[in-house]
């Protein structure tokens, strides 16, 4: 009786070390397939290179859309300028002064921003976005080599949208296989290029009269814009904006301290 439990104990111990035997083997044989999988093993080599490129071009699209939509805020937070010289500091933002005071004049000096301005603070600050974001680091050092070219952004603001598109040459080359992109365009849906004429009409007003008045603005365009207008002594901070879009582009206009 003694004898059976201990061979029935010794039959247990035996099926449990089977049991961790597999699943070991099971583990190192899914490890090597994905091992194989990563250095192209089994995988026609132009079809690997072109999934890895792939994953490349999903990562800089990814970053792509998420940094363009925070530059593009940033610009309209700020009025324009990622890094302003003159600024009001509101509400924790340097916004930009796009209309600088005239001492003892109602009027001011206009800043305004040209388009390409504007357009060549995206294509700046985006380049600076993207090397931070795009981790390019975990394509070196496999078993292709990775080529990197001069990354360089160029964007167009248009009336209801802001086109960037990206031109950065990366190739991947496996003996004599090689695979490659070199642009990809993400179109932001935001309004800036009809703000644009709002703001630039604001500050044409600000700079010959020294007053706006946003009701007859609006009622002009026929509610077309969404005009805000904050006063903190003794300057002006516009909010400019269209009633469908959430978007607004901000700006400060210097006003002049009353002398005592």
């Amino acid at each position: 009786m003694q004898f059976a439990k201990k061979k029935s104990y010794s039959q247990r111990r035996g099926q449990v070390t089977l049991f961790l035997i597999l699943g070991v083997a099971v583990i190192a044989i899914l490890a090597l397939v994905l091992y194989a999988r990563d250095i192209g093993i089994g995988i026609n080599p132009q079809t690997f290179l072109n999934n890895e490129l792939s994953s490349i071009n999903n990562e800089i699209g990814k970053c792509s859309d998420q940094r363009g939509n925070f530059v593009i805020n940033a610009l309209g937070k700020q009025g324009g300028d990622m890094n302003p010289l003159r600024y009001k500091l509101y509400n924790g933002y340097r916004v930009n002064y796009l209309c600088e005071n005239i001492v003892g004049k109602d009027t001011c000096a206009s800043r305004m921003m040209l388009l390409d301005d504007l357009e060549q603070e995206i294509n700046t600050a985006m380049e600076f976005e993207l090397k931070s974001c795009v981790n390019l680091a975990d394509y070196i050092g496999k078993v292709y080599e990775l080529n990197v070219g001069k990354l360089t952004v160029k964007s167009e603001i248009g009336l209801e949208s802001i086109l960037i598109r990206v031109m950065w040459p990366i190739t991947l080359r496996k003996g004599e296989i090689t695979a490659s992109i070199s642009d990809f365009s993400e179109e932001v849906n935001i309004p800036l290029g009809r703000i644009y004429r709002a703001v630039n009409d604001i500050l044409e007003t600000e700079s010959n009269v020294g007053f706006f008045e946003k009701e007859a603005y609006i009622l002009m365009h026929r509610n077309e814009y969404a005009i805000e207008i904050d006063r903190p002594y003794p300057d002006k901070i516009y909010r400019v904006g269209v009633p469908y879009h959430p978007y607004k582009f901000q700006f400060a206009v210097e006003g002049e301290a009353s002398k005592k």
